[in-house]
């Protein structure tokens, strides 16, 4: 979301330089295209170029976080002549690994049969319509710190057939002190109008992206 640079955007515009935040593909009052494959690393790096151009630019410094950083550093990968320079956070280049991503994954949660996130965003479905059903309740939980207060969680068998992620993650018992609840209140209004889907279409093509 845009909405997670807001902070920064005044900051960089005041060094003297344009400021683009957009909403990913997917997400905010972006485009949300139903198909998985049009996630993948050549439309998300290609809407890069695409605000480049817009903007009138021949070249830009792309910031990137999470996923905006997978996104940033293949940006740079892909189209060397559109990056003066990139900035990624959270997620460094690690290289390309010898196999798929989710060919570990499996092998590190027996097999597939141990939940984790990643491999449950692989399921046709799954994911999203847990998350557009409690949005607030994913979110609320995800945006928290280590040390907040939290109940336990309600699911802790290991195995992905005991339930989806929202009951494993402990409800927490307040905000933490960087969180405004005018900030969860916006970020939870934009997901439940955009839903999840695009969101977890990344981690769908992940191994595409390998490849």
């Amino acid at each position: 979301s845009w909405y997670s640079w807001r902070h920064q955007i005044p900051a960089i515009a005041a060094a003297g330089y344009k400021v683009i935040a957009p909403d990913m593909r997917g997400y905010g009052k972006s485009d949300k295209p139903a198909t998985v494959t049009d996630y993948d690393i050549h439309h998300t790096t290609g809407d890069i170029v695409g605000l480049i151009d817009a903007y009138g630019a021949e070249k830009a410094i792309v910031i990137g976080h999470d996923w905006g950083a997978i996104v940033t550093w293949n940006t740079a990968l892909l189209h060397p002549d559109r990056v003066s320079a990139m900035i990624a956070m959270s997620v460094p280049n690690g290289g390309r690994g010898p196999a798929a991503p989710t060919v570990g994954m499996k092998a590190a949660n027996a097999g597939g049969e141990n939940f984790y996130y990643i491999l449950y965003h692989q399921e046709p479905g799954a994911a999203e319509a847990e998350y557009d059903s409690d949005p607030r309740g994913l979110l609320s939980r995800l945006y928290a710190s280590n040390d907040t207060p939290r109940d336990p969680p309600t699911v802790t068998d290991p195995k992905r057939s005991a339930g989806g992620w929202i009951p494993r993650l402990g409800k927490p018992r307040a905000l933490p002190a960087w969180l405004k609840q005018e900030d969860l209140d916006y970020i939870t209004d934009e997901f439940k109008e955009a839903g999840f889907r695009g969101g977890v279409n990344y981690y769908r093509n992940m191994d595409r992206n390998w490849e």
